[in-house]
């Protein structure tokens, strides 16, 4: 049985506009995958960007604290060997004058020992001397004219002196320890005495004392 013309073209119409919103629904959902995927490749990227821009900072940081640790760690042993062999030498149990490649000995065999096995012994630079006679009451006006000098840690002018009994002394050690935050911050560092364009952190520590009566010793230096 025939449909009258006019529900028929009823029909197809709604046949069309059923099909029609089917097809527009299909085409939304693939647009928004589209969308969605270009979205998340957009913030992988987005986040691998400040990842690697925050990473710089945050790896000097890192290493700053680090370097910062290690130079404690230094001026810590540092002190403990000035302190272990400035007994040696207030008692006669290291004594003697040397300069030179005898002086690296004497630091080598009285130094070294009591800096720990950590620290190489091939970046330490002592320097023993006494203190003219007389001085030993006015202690601060011989060390304020005869500051620290970086100049005289270097294995030809470097010495050691250990007195006699009863002389005043002092020593003076002086480390040289690798630099990264000396690299950024020129304050941080210093050129090593050793090789001008090498930028090095210099850790310091001294004893005054006064050497005890042993017999033997080295006076007149």
């Amino acid at each position: 049985m025939s449909q009258p013309p006019g529900l028929a073209r009823h029909a197809a119409s709604r046949r069309k506009r059923v099909m029609g919103a089917i097809l527009g629904a299909n085409v939304g959902v693939k647009r928004n995958k589209c969308a969605s995927r270009r979205s998340g490749l957009g913030s992988r990227g987005s986040v691998s960007l400040e990842l690697a821009i925050l990473s710089v900072p945050l790896f000097s940081l890192t290493l700053g604290a680090m370097e910062v640790a290690y130079d404690f760690f230094v001026q810590s042993a540092l002190n403990t060997a000035v302190q272990v062999a400035a007994r040696s030498v207030q008692v006669g149990a290291a004594t003697g004058s040397a300069t030179g490649a005898a002086e690296a000995a004497w630091v080598a065999a009285a130094v070294c020992p009591a800096l720990g096995k950590m620290l190489g012994c091939g970046q330490l630079f002592v320097n023993i001397t006494s203190v003219p006679s007389g001085t030993c009451q006015n202690y601060d006006t011989f060390i304020a004219a005869n500051p620290p000098n970086l100049a005289t840690i270097t294995s030809s002018n470097d010495s050691v002196c250990t007195g006699a009994a009863a002389q005043p002394m002092i020593l003076r050690a002086y480390y040289l320890s690798p630099t990264f935050i000396g690299l950024l911050v020129p304050a941080w560092s210093q050129p090593s005495p050793l090789n001008s364009s090498v930028r090095v952190h210099v850790s310091y520590a001294s004893a005054g004392f006064v050497d005890e009566y042993f017999t033997g010793g080295q006076s007149g230096c």
